[in-house]
Parts: structure tokens; C-alpha cells; sequence
């Protein structure tokens, strides 16, 4: 808008519906976003400090590299079908956040800290759940047709959940893509013939991804899968134990 931040009115958005914007570099500071709705609404380097999102309605929104401040309560709306896309640093890459996801990735834009876990150890087996259920929409009963970028996405979001520092976060996420690809790759996952930059379940194994995303584990008689994802468990192990 070629403003200053003292000549922006703070609820100059509030109450509105907020679509295709995105807000490059700019102090946003205070600013009401309250009872908007934001669809794909993108934050470049911007200081969002204080920054309102009470009552607001998020759908699709994207962060790239503002960090922390934004002010939220139990009024604010983050729907089952919502995604929310953090960049954290270039390095890292974007990470993809859709359903309860969603809502603990815009809860950590406004604490302190971020609440991680310990890594699993099943972690590669896990992944491929990630991999497969990024095929379809939230609820797993409708696919959704993403471009492959999408799933990375997801999986990089996912991997953030892990107590892990930022270069084995890179490290593992190098090898966890790697393995989605060669999975694609395998035949698991077909283009979309009627879009061909879209992906679904190949007809092939449509009924054993569904087992798998069903039961959250692959079983002993999908033995390439099981066999890829032994060794993909070792070398991450491995990733996990370097020095950063």
C-alpha cells in the first residue's frame, strides 16, 4: 500500500474477506485481522508482532520467515479442510499443516516455544502413512489430487513435530523425500491422467494404501515396501546421530 505502519488504520482488514494477498516485508505490527477470512494470504518477512487473528476463519494461509507474536484465542476458526504453510528458513524448505496440524503450527507462531516430541523409532514406517494420507483430503475419504510438492510439504510439517536440531531436520528430510519419490517411483503413486502434475493411489495398490493408511503400519507381506523402509530406518538412524 506504500504506507507507513503508523498511517495504517489497525483494523483497516477486520471483519473483512481476505483473498490472493500477500503482504511483502511489512511492518505489521498491532494490526486487526479479527473475524476476516484469509484465503491463501501470504506473509513474506513481515513483523507480526500483536498481530490479531481473533474470530478470523483460516483456510489457506502462509507464513515465510516472520516469526512469532500473532495473538489468537478460542474464537479463532481453523477448519478440517484449513492448511497452514510455515517457511522457516530457505534452507528448511515449506512445511504443509492441514486439520489439528494446522491449528498446533499457528499456536507455535504465537508462543515461545515450540512443544516437540521425541523421534520414534519407527520413524521411516510412519512417513510413508504421511506420504500416502497426503493423497487424500482430511477425513481420507475423498482424494485430493495434490502436486507432488504438496506432499513434500506435508512431510517436511510432519518432521518438524521431532526433537531434532535444524541440520538433522535437513539431513532426515533429504531421505525421507528421497524415499517418497522411489516410492512414486515403484508405482504406488500414479499422475493424475486428467491433470498429469496431480497424483493419486495407483490402481495397483489402492486397496493396500488404504490398509496402510488405516492401520497406520505396512504390513510383513508388502515386502519391497517393508524392505525400503528398513533401509531407510537405518540411514536415518544414522542422520539423526550426526553432529550438526
Amino acid at each position: 500500500m506504500g504506507l507507513r505502519h503508523a498511517e495504517i488504520p489497525i483494523d483497516l482488514l477486520k471483519g473483512k474477506r481476505l483473498a490472493g494477498l500477500v503482504f511483502d516485508s511489512r511492518d505489521l505490527r498491532g494490526m486487526a485481522f479479527d473475524n476476516a477470512e484469509l484465503y491463501d494470504v501470504v506473509f513474506d518477512r513481515c513483523d507480526l508482532r500483536e498481530l490479531s487473528l481473533r474470530g478470523a476463519t483460516v483456510h489457506r494461509i502462509k507464513f515465510i520467515e516472520c516469526g512469532k507474536g500473532i495473538v489468537l484465542d478460542g474464537s479463532t476458526q481453523v477448519g478440517a479442510e484449513a492448511e497452514v504453510i510455515i517457511v522457516r528458513s530457505p534452507e528448511l524448505g515449506a512445511e504443509a499443516y492441514v486439520g489439528d496440524s494446522a491449528k498446533r503450527a499457528l499456536n507455535e507462531l504465537r508462543a515461545d516455544q515450540r512443544h516437540l516430541v521425541a523421534v520414534p523409532e519407527d520413524l521411516a514406517e510412519r512417513s510413508v502413512v504421511v506420504i500416502f494420507s497426503g493423497l487424500f483430503k482430511h477425513g481420507l475419504t475423498k482424494r485430493d489430487y495434490p502436486e507432488w510438492q504438496k506432499i513434500e510439504n506435508r512431510l517436511r510439517g510432519w518432521l518438524s513435530e521431532f526433537q531434532l536440531s535444524d541440520d538433522a531436520v535437513k539431513r532426515i528430510g533429504r531421505l525421507l523425500l528421497k524415499m517418497a519419490a522411489t516410492i512414486r517411483d515403484d508405482g504406488w503413486i500414479s499422475r493424475n491422467p486428467n491433470r498429469p502434475r496431480t497424483f493419486v493411489p495407483s490402481s495397483r495398490d489402492e486397496d493396500r494404501i488404504s490398509r496402510i493408511i488405516r492401520t497406520g503400519r505396512v504390513q510383513a507381506d508388502d515386502r519391497d515396501l517393508r524392505r525400503l523402509i528398513d533401509e531407510y530406518q537405518a540411514a536415518i538412524t544414522d542422520a539423526a546421530a550426526e553432529r550438526s
